[in-house]
């Protein structure tokens, strides 16, 4: 079997970018890595990671960040060479690991709101729509729920079975997470867990000790919307 070509991952903060102004008169630069692989290399922006003056900094502080940053890419790249073969290129990487990057608890809380953003057209009254920012991507589907149950006088009969379900089965997909959600961590999943099959695995394993033997149902309909929203997500890139 052909040894396979070495990767190679530098972080580096950004500087031909512009800075930002980050605690009082300090300018910081986006957090980056260089991928050299196959004789070539390509930049690519750190999903998770923000502002920084100095690069010593980010190593000391938030080494749990790097380790991840670095893990993920790895993975992305490995996979993306196992699927494309001889066809594999670094041009294009930074749009694939942006994708498989992201956080599944987030693309199930944006499909909500999207969801919910449709049906509120017809909410009353329909003043209170303008207090309303669906489109904040930090605003929790719980919040704008409980608001729109209290702001619109039709809300509840808006909602159609189907919305009602999916809701259901957020919330049940949001306690099984509970304890990998916390972001500092850097345990949270995202849909490169999805695509190695990883996450399946441990929805399965938490859907079993939370319902024990009525867990097949549920379980099936949990995966079967996650597999529609994250399908629907990588093919709309």
């Amino acid at each position: 079997m052909k040894k396979p070509k070495k990767i190679t991952i530098k972080f580096f903060l950004n500087t031909n970018l512009h800075a930002i102004v980050i605690n009082k008169n300090e300018e910081g630069y986006p957090l980056y890595m260089q991928i050299t692989y196959n004789r070539k290399n390509t930049q690519i922006k750190c999903r998770y990671g923000e502002f920084y003056q100095n690069l010593e900094i980010v190593k000391k502080e938030q080494s749990a960040l790097l380790l991840f940053e670095e893990h993920l890419l790895r993975r992305v790249t490995v996979h993306e060479l196992e699927r494309l073969e001889v066809s594999f290129q670094l041009k294009g990487l930074g749009d694939t690991y942006d994708g498989y990057s992201l956080s599944i608890y987030r693309l199930f809380n944006s499909y909500l709101k999207m969801r919910v953003k449709a049906i509120l057209r017809e909410a009353k009254p329909k003043e209170f729509l303008e207090i309303f920012n669906l489109d904040k991507s930090n605003t929790a589907f719980e919040t704008i729920i409980q608001a729109a149950e209290r702001l619109f006088d039709n809300f509840k009969t808006l909602l159609e079975p189907e919305i009602k379900e999916e809701i259901k089965i957020f919330e049940l997909y949001k306690e099984i997470c509970k304890d990998i959600l916390i972001k500092n961590d850097y345990k949270f999943p995202i849909i490169m867990d999805w695509l190695d099959g990883t996450h399946q695995l441990f929805i399965t394993k938490k859907m079993k000790e939370k319902l024990q033997d009525k867990y097949e149902i549920e379980e099936q309909k949990m995966i079967k919307l996650l597999q529609k929203i994250i399908t629907t997500k990588l093919e709309l890139k």
